[in-house]
């Protein structure tokens, strides 16, 4: 019978902004976590579009205490798939993400996770969506030569003006037509689009590669049990469709960069009480 286990939890980097990586992987080893999923950002990683600093150190870290790299999400930070016109910011924003597959590569992840911040309003729909789409493949076409799969995931819409339902999504990777371009499922944007899991698994099935797995409240990404997410109906429902990829957890929000092993304690101690030795289905 299909099992969510605690070895698919891939520990993410994002709240511990103001600690070195070293402290964030003590912490996640104390928590017998044996998958990470890199937040690629200072100041662990220095990316732009001119280049980047050698992961090397941090994959070696990882390895040396038993952890593997899931993924890679790099911080969008000015950089945007979705610039309509060909030119310096168009320009550079594909070349940072170049880098951001590089990195990817390095550190042994298989995916790189996406979504398609960004795009201005004063913009025709149909002028970002070709640009995006056009980005994404040249992207892929880039990625499949490092033997890296690009994750794409729908976007909330505080943060992106495209890209935000799951018939959207499915729409872009019909058109892109790459085999590297898979789904990355998040709890918090499906849940702000009040799609379901089920509904993603029915129409993408093993298309869905990696999850970005938190609970969420007020319009925020939360640690398990401080939101109002089902975390025993969504284990059942991942266990349910055999699911057997990695849950990545970004918790962006400040409330947790003070103390971010606080924070990752309360998370797990509520994970542990579903999923001590894996989350088996019901029925």
């Amino acid at each position: 019978m299909s099992r969510i286990l605690w070895d698919q939890l891939a520990a993410m980097n994002t709240h511990y902004f103001h600690y070195p990586f070293e402290y964030f992987l003590e912490t996640q080893k104390e928590f017998s976590i044996k998958k990470l999923e890199l937040w690629g950002a200072v100041p662990h990683l220095w990316i732009d579009h001119t280049g980047y600093e050698s992961p090397a150190g941090l994959l070696t870290q990882a390895k040396e205490l038993g952890m593997d790299f899931a993924a890679h999400t790099p911080r969008p930070y000015g950089y945007s798939l979705c610039v309509p016109e060909r030119g310096c910011q168009k320009e550079n924003s594909m070349s940072y993400y170049k880098n951001c597959v590089d990195v990817t590569h390095e550190i042994q992840a298989p995916y790189l996770c996406l979504n398609f911040v960004g795009g201005c309003f004063d913009y025709a729909p149909g002028i970002l969506w070709d640009s995006c789409r056009e980005s994404l493949k040249e992207l892929c076409r880039y990625a499949q030569g490092r033997g890296v799969q690009i994750a794409l995931g729908t976007v909330s819409s505080e943060d992106g003006t495209i890209l935000g339902t799951l018939p959207k999504l499915v729409q872009m990777i019909r058109e892109v037509q790459e085999e590297n371009l898979k789904a990355l499922l998040d709890t918090y944007v499906i849940s702000q689009a009040k799609e379901t899991i089920d509904q993603w698994f029915t129409v993408l099935g093993e298309k869905i590669v990696h999850i970005h797995f938190t609970d969420g409240r007020n319009a925020s990404p939360r640690i398990w049990g401080e939101g109002i997410y089902p975390l025993r109906q969504y284990l059942n429902a991942l266990a349910q469709k055999g699911y057997s990829g990695a849950l990545g957890m970004p918790f962006l929000d400040e409330r947790y960069w003070d103390n971010p092993r606080q924070a990752d304690k309360t998370n797990y101690t509520r994970l542990l009480k579903f999923c001590p030795k894996g989350w088996e289905a019901d029925g």
